[in-house]
């Protein structure tokens, strides 16, 4: 296998386990610790909230220590804090506070694993950024779907096997690190993360899409993370599994959205399909809103999983192409902490909401949000009209 091959290898076992946690945690919440709207939105939040902290700091050491040693230690150490919740598990000792403990550990972990992996990216790969991203994409969101069936079936395989699977792949994710060898990349001088910033916000295009990632993770993760699971258990009253599959649905959706990306010539106005994205996003949360039988529910996620698929394929080769190499990790942890940081302070938004004025008016009040935001594209015209780059 080429260095490519074995960058993707590296992306669907990470991906895979993440598929798992994706299920796995709220579920803990809900069904095992029985807890409120409120409490969810602080146990989704938990995994994101690092990223207000540590993401920049992230891009920083990505740029300077552009190492796979570096990435297989990161994900080494994520292996040891799925273990540890294996062994509260296996105690009979989780509680909340425990829970939320490691959904900010494993969060912490991961904003230094993201923007070293995509700084890495660039220098593995031959081909162009769009279509480099794209491939990406569709390993981690195929691994993630077979992580989100996998963990869908937590009452016939057993909580315990599934968690070993997880700590498994991620200890397979670092050993084809290794396997690597040295990428070829340089390193820079350990500059203020501030640099980074100047850059963002002098750059038109990259002021612009931060900006919009940052409404997009509060008003479409922040929502999807804490409503999804809610709807599940209070309005249709399903169990794990169904809410599994409504997630490998919308992974599905991505991974069909990536496909196309793929197969078609690259997208020459990215920002205009980022803002587009937008306002199917709120037509679709209004549809959710409205409370479709079960058939109508799941086309209705997976089209917001093609949505996701393009908007988060778009937007992450729209950043790399802006960036130069020197700053590309730091510009890249500006761009996951616009989307991630902002997501913890939507699902915590979210499950207030949901308490107090239910789930219908959160997706209709992100869709309203949605909606301005899109017609606020008159005042991106820098993004709206950004071109795609073919350098790597």
């Amino acid at each position: 296998m080429n260095k490519m091959q074995r960058y993707l290898g590296v992306v669907g076992s990470a991906s895979f386990a993440n598929g798992i946690q994706v299920v796995l945690l709220p579920w803990l919440a809900l069904l095992s610790l029985n807890s409120s709207a409120q409490e969810l939105g602080w146990v989704q939040a938990s995994v994101l909230l690092p990223s207000l902290l540590l993401m920049l700091a992230g891009g920083v050491l990505a740029d300077r220590y552009p190492s796979v040693k570096y990435l297989a230690a990161l994900y080494a150490l994520l292996a040891l804090a799925h273990f540890s919740l294996l062994g509260l598990l296996h105690a009979d000792n989780l509680e909340l506070p425990a829970l939320i403990v490691y959904g900010m550990a494993i969060g912490a972990i991961n904003a230094f694993i993201q923007p070293l992996r995509e700084r890495l990216l660039a220098n593995v790969s031959n081909s162009s950024v769009q279509r480099s991203v794209s491939w990406a994409s569709f390993f981690q969101y195929s691994l993630q779907a077979s992580g989100v069936l996998l963990a869908g079936q937590l009452d016939q395989v057993g909580i315990g096997w599934v968690l070993a699977l997880q700590v498994l792949a991620l200890l397979l994710a670092a050993t084809l690190c290794l396997s690597l060898g040295e990428v070829q990349t340089k390193r820079f001088e350990l500059a203020a993360w501030s640099y980074g910033l100047g850059y963002c916000w002098r750059n038109k295009i990259t002021r612009s899409l931060t900006v919009l990632v940052a409404f997009n993770g509060f008003l479409h993760i922040g929502a999807f993370v804490v409503v999804l699971p809610l709807l599940v258990r209070d309005v249709y009253q399903r169990s794990a599994d169904f809410y599994a599959w409504l997630q490998l649905t919308f992974v599905l959706g991505t991974i069909i959205a990536t496909m196309g990306l793929l197969r078609r010539a690259e997208v020459k106005r990215p920002g205009r399909a980022l803002f587009l994205c937008v306002l199917y996003a709120a037509l679709t949360m209004l549809a959710i809103s409205a409370g479709p039988l079960l058939n109508g529910l799941f086309i209705l996620v997976f089209c917001w999983g093609l949505l996701t698929g393009v908007s988060a394929s778009l937007g992450r080769s729209l950043m790399q192409s802006q960036a130069p190499q020197s700053l590309r990790g730091r510009l890249l942890s500006i761009y996951q902490l616009a989307l991630f940081g902002s997501a913890p302070l939507g699902a915590i938004a979210a499950g207030y909401g949901a308490e107090y004025f239910g789930l219908a008016m959160v997706l209709q009040l992100s869709a309203v949000a949605s909606i301005l935001l899109f017609i606020s594209a008159c005042f991106f015209k820098s993004l709206w009209r950004a071109e795609s780059s073919r350098e790597n």
